[in-house]
């Protein structure tokens, strides 16, 4: 046995909700629903066109021409299978960026975002810092 409960004692009453005092002495309590709906919401962020896979795709096909051709021919023109690449990455970085860009909006708008600079918001820095020095990297391997 529990010290301080007796055995055929009923538990007193508890009122939730505004109490009100009435001229008897009787307190009334306001009834609270208890059945509140609850409205599940998925935040995901899911645009029209995904650049991030595109860009997946374009990153895929910058490693397959590094390591799979030396050179291309390409109408009578050799082009360096390593310029390609560097130009396939710079677009998937810059590609990934704008994704980037557009999820941070995107958590604006849901109000998700509580930080002044998000990781959204850095990944689509080191993105576009990674696409220039590909294009760099590019007009090197040109010279």
């Amino acid at each position: 046995m529990s010290i301080g409960v007796e055995p055929n004692s009923k538990p007193e009453t508890q009122y939730v909700g505004h109490l009100s005092n009435i001229d008897s002495g009787v307190q009334h309590s306001q009834p609270v629903n208890p059945q509140q709906q609850i409205t599940y919401i998925d935040l995901k962020y899911r645009p029209k066109v995904n650049l991030r896979n595109w860009s997946y795709l374009l990153f895929l096909t910058g490693l397959v021409l590094i390591f799979g051709y030396n050179d291309i021919i390409w109408d009578n023109y050799q082009i360096n299978a390593g310029k390609l690449c560097c130009y396939s990455f710079a677009i998937a970085f810059f590609m990934d960026a704008s994704y980037s860009n557009g999820k941070s909006k995107w958590k604006l708008s849901t109000d998700q975002s509580n930080s002044t600079l998000s990781v959204s918001d850095r990944l689509a820095h080191f993105d576009v810092l990674l696409g220039i020095l590909c294009i760099i990297g590019s007009i090197v391997l040109m010279t």
